[in-house]
């Protein structure tokens, strides 16, 4: 709940950078082309609106990005740690049967002592 809270926190504040960034160049384009207060300014209302679904539109396109990249890196992580336990596991079974084979085998003075 919290992770989609944040997500979506994080694209409304995307958008509105898109949104403020976007108004900001429509005001002075509409200044420096020397337009009308009232063309400026709904233009710039104009290029607010669609700048901020841009933005909202690029922030979940990079978000999902971001998650589908942590959980393939996850995925390889985790496949790695099972490899290396299974290799552990397999090596110490291996000492594990060195070891009784030698405690088997009885060295020639052990078997003269027991005698």
């Amino acid at each position: 709940m919290s992770s989609t809270r944040n997500a979506n926190l994080t694209n409304n504040l995307c958008g509105a950078g898109f949104a403020f960034f976007g108004f900001a160049v429509a005001l002075i384009i509409g200044l420096v082309a020397d337009n009308g207060f009232v063309t400026i300014i709904l233009r710039g209302l104009a290029v607010l609106v669609l700048f901020y679904i841009l933005g909202l539109a690029l922030a979940t396109v990079g978000h999902k990005a971001v998650e589908e990249n942590f959980q393939a890196q996850a995925d390889v992580v985790r496949a790695e740690e099972n490899a290396t336990a299974e290799q552990e596991a397999q090596s110490e079974e291996e000492n594990e049967a060195e070891e009784s084979k030698t405690e088997n085998r009885a060295s020639p003075a052990e078997s003269l002592v027991q005698t």
